[in-house]
């Protein structure tokens, strides 16, 4: 008659498996949902090697009453019996192991899983090796005798020995329960090879309320994961009503604003502003976390970050406060100052001058992995510099990054919740973190609506100023009786600062002005506006060449930049006799190619640059050179643009190919010159951008008879 503790043992067996099959089911959802489990609770390896242990300890079970129905009794069932015993002890003994992986105690290592998987593979074959020894050796066999009662027991005695030995390294939560579980396993095992299962059903109950007690941690669990997944959803469209301002944020209340400023701040994003929106992500921020102080740091060149394809942080970038609430310490230790306290908006000065380069300081290092970083002892944390003051000194700190794409923007960081021995706890983490996701996204949105908006501005600005300075240059060159003029000034941006004018001084005297200001595009344009407005002023009085940029240098030198100079030729050429009088400030030379000869004079008399130096030194250094224009004498002005014109290979035009390219032009009127030269210019870029602006004057004399008069 069988052992009714046996059908009991059974029955346990059974409803282990059966709840261990539901309970993997449970674990495969959630790992293809990408649900975490934690510590306390099963893996799936470790469920599975479970199912593999009781399944073999059910069939040894289911054995014993199937050998002693049979007579005489069958060896063979014995054996296996005991076989499927040591081989449940192996899978158990392995499950039990996993418990030991994380967390043990310090200066232990955790089990090599790897190993003792090859160490239960190599138990079986053993195991199967001495079976089919035994069978070979039939039931009446000493030997027989000596391995299945001996040998079979001190092997499973010593596999739960040594697992034992390992969990006791192990501050799992459930840790002690488990040895509790092994010592009444290793009482079993001599019972359970003699038959005896009234003791052995107390260690299948154990097992059955150590799985019972995960199924409850993983319920918890799920729980915590839920209530912290709402929390999470909760922050996200709180935070983005608040944005929206469809309803007013508790941080706001506390911090004591008027409905009048809250209702300013309440409308979503309107023009975009970068610092109200980090504003109001800091301080929804805190309110989540009930921090009492935090900062916001984003990279200092965020604005051009999303113009460019995305790039990981790289050395040299640096991070810094755009918004700081409450006492939040600066990085550097700020000493013993008196009063402190009281000087809240001095702290945050000094937060937000600070530079914080890619992986210094816990801000750094967070912002440099992508990474939340949450630290429940600052006070022992070497990585933190704590202030000499209490109220700046730091607890605990939660430090979450901005991310877009997959890239760093910005770190959002708070510290000290409000309650004194409060710290930051991973429901804290997660809900932050969340926030700061949908955060960075509308900040990401916001700047690049900026950075758009901003480039309409300057698109629209560039157009007008371009307008604008087309204005301020000549419309049509001279036509005057004995002279061919022509010109062409081409800005290597939207707008130039190359300027280029002629104007009548008196009924025979021409002013001739060519300059080429320092700096392109729209401030170069502007300064080059200042100097036509003051040069026409001057050509009103009877000045000569000379006289005129000294004075115009006396006007414009108090209100240039620093760094800003100009260099121009004042040419005044008397139509009547040719007489060409030239004033220079450190501009090109002047070009004179007289008729008959084959190279170029280049005239250069002495100057320096406008707007360098004040009126005494600048008159001191400025001469006049006349030079005299006969019939078919080629004068030309020009800027650097054209002799510094590149090609692909970073070679230049040159003053030779410029000579050489006039020369062979000769023989053409004005007009055609220019355009000859700037289509050799062309041929010579080929597609290359221009990086200088380009501008040319040819004055060429002919014969009274060539050109009727026609004076304007």
């Amino acid at each position: 008659m069988s052992d009714p503790f046996n059908i009991v043992n059974i029955v346990l067996s059974m409803t282990i498996l059966f709840f261990l099959r539901h309970f993997l089911s449970f674990q495969e959802i959630a790992q293809r949902t990408s649900i975490t489990t934690f510590i306390p609770l099963l893996n799936i390896r470790q469920s599975y090697l479970f199912i593999m242990g009781f399944l073999f300890w059910a069939l040894s079970l289911i054995i014993t009453p199937i050998n002693q129905f049979l007579s005489p009794q069958v060896f063979l069932l014995d054996i296996l019996r005991i076989s499927f015993l040591i081989a449940s002890t192996m899978y158990i003994a392995h499950a039990l192991m996993y418990f030991a992986i994380l967390p043990i105690r310090k200066k232990r290592k955790p089990p090599d899983m790897v190993l003792i998987d090859r160490f239960r593979w190599a138990g079986i074959a053993v195991m199967i090796g001495l079976s089919l020894f035994l069978i070979r050796m039939g039931d009446n066999s000493a030997i027989s005798n000596v391995i299945a009662h001996w040998i079979f027991p001190v092997w499973q005695l010593t596999i739960i020995a040594h697992t034992f030995w390992i969990l006791l390294s192990s501050e799992h939560p459930m840790s002690w329960f488990i040895l509790i579980i092994l010592v009444s396993w290793s009482a079993s095992i001599p019972a359970e090879l003699n038959q005896v299962h009234s003791i052995t059903c107390i260690t299948l109950v154990l097992f059955l309320l150590l799985l019972l007690r995960a199924n409850f941690l993983y319920v918890e669990e799920t729980f915590k994961h839920a209530n912290s997944f709402k929390l999470q959803k909760d922050a996200m469209i709180s935070f983005l009503k608040k944005l929206s301002g469809s309803e007013e944020s508790q941080p706001e209340k506390n911090l004591g604003q008027t409905p009048a400023a809250h209702e300013r701040e309440s409308y979503f994003m309107g023009g975009f502003d970068l610092n109200r929106l980090l504003q109001q992500t800091l301080r929804y921020g805190m309110d989540l976390t009930n921090a009492s102080a935090g900062a916001i740091f984003v990279w200092d060149d965020i604005e051009q970050l999303f113009m460019k394809s995305k790039n990981e942080p790289g050395k040299g970038r640096l991070l810094s406060a755009r918004v700081v609430e409450g006492p939040y310490p600066p990085e550097l230790e700020m000493g013993y100052q008196p009063n402190l306290a009281s000087r809240i908006s001095y702290i945050h000065e000094v937060v937000c001058s600070e530079k914080i380069p890619i992986g210094k300081g816990i801000v750094g290092l967070a912002a440099k992995n992508g990474i939340s970083i949450r630290i429940t002892d600052a006070g022992h944390d070497k990585r933190i510099q704590q202030q000499y003051e209490p109220f700046l000194q730091i607890k605990s700190m939660l430090v979450v990054p901005l991310k877009v794409d997959d890239q760093t923007v910005a770190a959002l960081s708070v510290v000290n919740p409000k309650n004194e021995d409060a710290r930051f706890s991973p429901s804290d983490e997660a809900t932050l973190s969340a926030m700061a996701e949908q955060a960075a996204h509308t900040l990401g949105s916001a700047i690049m609506h900026n950075s758009l908006q901003a480039i309409e501005r300057l698109e629209r600005d560039m157009e007008l100023a371009k307008e604008v300075q087309q204005l301020l240059l000549p419309k049509t060159c001279p036509h005057l009786e004995g002279y061919d003029i022509a010109a062409a000034s081409v800005p290597a941006q939207e707008v130039g600062g190359d300027y280029y004018d002629f104007f009548l001084l008196d009924e025979d005297r021409l002013g001739i002005a060519i300059a080429d200001v320092s700096g392109k595009g729209i401030p170069g344009a502007l300064t080059m506006a200042t100097v036509r407005s003051a040069l026409r002023a001057l050509s009103k009085q009877d000045k000569t060449a000379r006289e005129m940029i000294i004075e115009l240098n006396r006007f414009i030198r108090p209100d240039m930049r620093q760094g800003t100079f100009i260099s121009m030729s004042l040419a005044v050429l008397r139509l009547s006799t040719g007489e060409l009088q030239l004033a220079r400030a450190g501009h090109e030379p002047l070009l004179l190619l007289k008729d008959g000869q084959s190279q170029f004079d280049q005239i250069t008399p002495p100057g320096i640059v406008l707007g360098l130096v004040n009126g005494d030194i600048f008159a001191k250094n400025t001469e006049i050179q006349s030079v005299q224009l006969n019939e078919g004498d080629t004068v030309v002005l020009y800027t650097d643009g054209i002799t510094e014109a590149m090609n692909r290979s970073l070679e230049e035009f040159t003053l030779e190919r410029f000579l050489y390219s006039l020369k062979q032009n000769r023989n053409r009127n004005a007009k055609d010159t220019v355009k000859a030269i700037r289509d050799k210019i062309t041929e010579f870029s080929g597609n290359i951008p221009q990086h200088d602006d380009l501008t040319l004057v040819v004055i060429k004399r002919r014969p009274q008879k060539a050109n009727p008069a026609n004076r304007n």
